[in-house]
């Protein structure tokens, strides 16, 4: 609910999180980790990769299963 907090060692911040309705939290760590790996993995910088990695956990909330079938690399 807090967000998340990131630091490449040269800078530290704080990003929100988005509001949603919360069906089923399984899954939303593991699916904020991947969107993390996968943005950096792809060259993206460490706030590109913090949003990615909260947009996919924000789905991953939304969903009734552990893994939401909207998660895609597109």
């Amino acid at each position: 609910a807090r967000g998340a907090f990131c630091n490449d060692g040269k800078q530290g911040l704080s990003m929100p999180a988005q509001a949603v309705t919360i069906v089923n939290a399984t899954g939303a760590g593991d699916a904020f980790m991947a969107g993390v790996v996968f943005a950096e993995t792809v060259g993206k910088n460490m706030v590109e990769a913090a949003q990615l990695g909260l947009q996919a956990a924000s789905l991953a909330l939304q969903a009734s299963t552990a893994v939401n079938s909207k998660i895609t690399e597109l």
